[in-house]
């Protein structure tokens, strides 16, 4: 019996041995493959920094002088038409750099935030200037109204100016010729900002959500506006806040951010 006893703890031993060292194999594995898609990570956000760095020069030589021609030059109804083709196709593609950019921030380790005070009206003028050609284009009266108390702001200014880039892109989108947008900033509850994107477009149940308000947006890749819409969400996470949709009757829509500063 002893004999016995002893030869079956031995085999025991014996076999629970290969899966320690299956185990261990295992494990090593499972850090080189992490290690290995962290890097893959880092290369492709790299790569998408890179890119939209060597397309935003050339693009922005581009779209001034077709402003040029536009503004200055005495084109025929057919070399003006020419001209805005080029222009619109040129904003496309500076929103799609501008996406490019923002992906390679969220992939990379750049989402740690940087609080620092910085004027709110600035910021806002800013984003005015960026979109002041699509604004008249389409006849758009943009109005700002910044609270008094709101004159400068503690937190991470980059990550705000991308949310409000994205968010102020599609209302400009969601907007018929000659429509209003609405910008306002007040401040909440527990010292916080509240500020408000209202549009006059075309009426959307709120209940839809996100993926619903980037597919309605007419003239303008859905998708992009999609990968937009996500990615300041993402970062309104990031800053600490929240952001939700209010439908307006009988047209129009409110996107309502709430950040802490």
């Amino acid at each position: 019996m002893d004999i016995e006893t002893s030869a079956q703890q031995t085999d025991g031993a014996d076999s629970s041995e290969p899966d320690s060292i299956a185990s261990a194999g295992s494990s090593r594995m499972d850090a080189e493959t992490i290690a290995e898609l962290r890097r893959f990570a880092e290369y492709r956000s790299l790569m998408l920094a890179n890119l939209a760095h060597d397309l935003r020069t050339p693009l922005t030589a581009i779209l001034g002088f077709a402003e040029i021609l536009i503004e200055f030059e005495r084109l025929t109804e057919s070399q003006r038409a020419l001209c805005d083709r080029i222009q619109n196709s040129g904003w496309e593609l500076q929103n799609m750099i501008q996406v490019l950019s923002d992906l390679s921030r969220l992939d990379s380790d750049d989402s740690a935030l940087v609080r620092r005070e910085f004027p709110l009206p600035g910021t806002l003028r800013e984003l005015e200037s960026a979109f002041l050609r699509k604004l008249q284009k389409k006849k758009i009266s943009l109005v700002w109204e910044v609270a008094d108390d709101l004159i400068s702001l503690n937190s991470d200014q980059s990550k705000l100016r991308q949310v409000l880039y994205n968010l102020l892109a599609c209302a400009i989108a969601r907007s018929p010729i000659e429509g209003n947008i609405r910008v306002a900033a007040t401040a909440s509850e527990g010292k916080g900002l509240l500020l408000r994107i209202e549009d006059e477009g075309e009426f959307l149940d709120c209940a839809l959500g996100f993926d619903a308000l980037s597919a309605c947006v007419a003239g303008d890749n859905p998708t992009l506006q999609g990968v937009g819409l996500e990615i300041s969400q993402r970062l309104v996470q990031v800053l600490g806040g929240a952001i939700k949709l209010e439908s307006r009757k009988p047209r129009g829509l409110a996107i309502v951010l709430h950040l802490p500063i």
